[in-house]
């Protein structure tokens, strides 16, 4: 008899799902859509014009900081070396027509772009992101004489969600696997179905870094979380076909 599909859990946004889910279908999987991260508009526009204007190089570190920079001040901006961190960041520029002079590189994370820029002399950089995240490009950066600016221009908050629309993420056939795109998100997963911890503690996570694998441990999920080479569908996707393949 053939198995029914196994059903994944996605978490992102509400809005910034749908690829990730039509690609998982594609794959076998069932999915189900749990949004774990709210993303709300930042309004920085007088000082993202002027900060933009004054620096040589801007970072772009996620594709959310495109796209609320875009809202505040329409990209493309001419005559700027424009970097991102990620492949997913640097073809949310390209749809915006932005030239980018610095390419990402795997496993594009802070740490990688930080190393990219090591044989590079210091500049003025603007780092476009959201409230809160980590502050290592910035303090690597610094520390390397580089003079650093930032501007968030979204911020991320806990869903507001029912207990039935909660509960419904768990419903008979429950997910088997879950796929997670940050600490944040995990971290409100945890806190949104706190009453299905019984299920998902033991549920394998996909994560896009070692980071969010060391967390898992510490929150108590009972497997080892499965970290993607590199963030993003890509890296996510193919380690949803290799846990097809074993499962």
């Amino acid at each position: 008899m053939r198995q029914p599909a196994p059903t994944i859990l996605i978490t992102r946004p509400e809005g910034q799902h749908r690829s990730l889910v039509a690609a998982c279908e594609s794959l076998g999987f069932n999915t189900r859509h749990l949004p774990c991260l709210t993303i709300t508009p930042n309004d920085n526009k007088t000082e993202l014009e002027h900060k933009s204007r004054i620096a040589d190089v801007i970072l772009f570190t996620s594709r959310n900081a495109v796209i609320h920079a875009h809202k505040q001040l329409p990209l493309p901006w001419l005559n700027k070396s424009v970097h991102a961190i990620g492949s997913s960041t640097a073809r949310s520029l390209s749809e915006f027509k932005q030239t980018i002079e610095f390419n990402p590189e795997p496993p594009f994370n802070s740490e990688a772009y930080v190393h990219q820029l090591s044989s590079k002399p210091a500049q003025k950089i603007l780092i476009v992101k959201g409230v809160g995240g980590r502050d290592l490009i910035a303090s690597a950066l610094t520390s390397k004489g580089w003079e650093v600016e930032t501007v968030d221009v979204y911020g991320r908050s806990l869903p507001v969600l029912s207990p039935e629309e909660i509960s419904s993420a768990f419903r008979t056939p429950s997910p088997q696997v879950i796929s997670i795109t940050s600490n944040e998100t995990l971290e409100n997963l945890v806190t949104m179905a706190k009453d299905h911890w019984d299920l998902i503690k033991d549920l394998p996570l996909v994560v896009n870094s070692q980071r969010c694998q060391d967390l898992a441990n510490s929150l108590g999920f009972t497997q080892q979380a499965l970290v993607a080479n590199q963030a993003g569908d890509e890296g996510q996707l193919e380690l949803f076909r290799q846990w097809l393949e074993t499962h």
